[in-house]
């Protein structure tokens, strides 16, 4: 039987970010068995390889705040991350909560602009990779909404209607670039973390349960 090869491409989320409380626990992620490509290893099973790329801060192709050995612009790191792991059955990408927050000297993004950031990592994904890479899955974040940080609520303030709207327009890139969809709002309503932007271990276990389906159901 040949293993199916699945590669998570995404931020805090995919990385299992625990946000309680914010700035103690910076860098302190879920148990693997608690966030949800863990749970999503554990549904699919010996048939699937799970490799999990989540950075806390990765958005599209947007170059934040500069930091010593880390580069949050998606579009620059994913050629690396998807070489490495190729062939490929499988590549999930879960971004656009970040490109949303507010940047420094930069323009604020609207959702159909930090979808289309997303559609531009599927033309890299398939020009880098070719007959390598398989078919690709687009997972629209549940959305953020205010929390109990006031650092995270400064960010993100702006863009509460734009991350209700990202679910809709990732739809619309998905469509227009052959990728499959989810949607993962209707699994979890939003980031239920006590930031309002991450989410809890049980919404990891849902969404791993829900993903695990929806990935059998794609016959890879």
């Amino acid at each position: 039987m040949k293993v199916k090869k699945v590669l998570l491409y995404g931020d805090s989320n995919t990385y299992g970010y625990v946000p309680e409380p914010w700035q103690a626990r910076l860098g302190v992620r879920y148990p693997e068995e608690d966030r949800y490509p863990g749970v999503l290893r554990q549904r699919l099973g010996p048939g699937f390889e799970i490799i999990e790329q989540g950075l806390p801060g990765r958005n599209s192709c947007r170059d934040d705040f500069p930091s010593p050995g880390v580069n949050w612009n998606g579009r620059a790191t994913l050629p690396e991350v998807l070489g490495t792991a190729l062939p490929v059955d499988l590549l999930v990408i879960m971004l656009g909560t970040n490109d949303l927050k507010h940047f420094a000297d930069l323009p604020d993004l609207s959702a159909k602009e930090s979808a289309q950031g997303v559609g531009e990592l599927v033309e890299l994904a398939r020009t880098c990779a070719g007959d390598a890479l398989g078919r690709i899955l687009l997972l629209a974040p549940p959305p953020f909404v205010e929390g109990e940080d006031e650092g995270v609520n400064a960010l993100y303030a702006h863009a509460y209607a734009q991350a209700q709207q990202l679910p809709a327009e990732l739809e619309r890139v998905a469509e227009k670039h052959g990728c499959a969809f989810f949607d993962l709002s209707k699994v979890v309503s939003c980031a239920d973390g006590p930031d309002g932007l991450h989410l809890s271990a049980a919404a990891h276990q849902l969404i791993g349960v829900a993903l695990g389906k929806y990935i059998r159901s794609l016959n890879l």
